[in-house]
């Protein structure tokens, strides 16, 4: 069952809020504390994670940027299901909203 971590708009701009969405092998992290808006490259506040079989069957954890995933349908070179990408999508609104809130919330804190 799919756990979602809800925060709520508002909170403090030097926090570090979290805010985790996951289905099955697929973990997409909000991280306020990647938001900095006089270096906005710097973080990566929308991380999508998949954890895949590696060699001597163990698993493994690939990343990619929310954007990258959802523009390529991929994270490093392993393929996304039709079924991820549209729950992927679906976070879209909740993506922007949050990154949004808190690169506004940063900059007001000078950061």
């Amino acid at each position: 069952m799919p756990f979602e971590n809800k925060w709520t708009s508002g909170s403090k701009a030097g926090g570090d809020q979290k805010v985790v969405f996951e289905k099955g092998n697929v973990k997409l992290v909000l991280e306020q504390g990647e938001c900095f808006p006089k270096d906005p490259g710097q973080g990566t506040p929308a991380m999508v994670y998949l954890k895949t079989r590696g060699e001597f069957n163990g698993t493994e954890t690939v990343s990619a940027t929310y954007w990258c995933c959802t523009d390529t349908g991929e994270i490093e070179g392993n393929p996304l299901s039709d079924s991820i990408l549209r729950w992927l999508d679906s976070k879209a609104a909740k993506v922007e909203e949050y990154v949004d809130e808190w690169y506004a919330l940063a900059e007001k804190q000078g950061k």
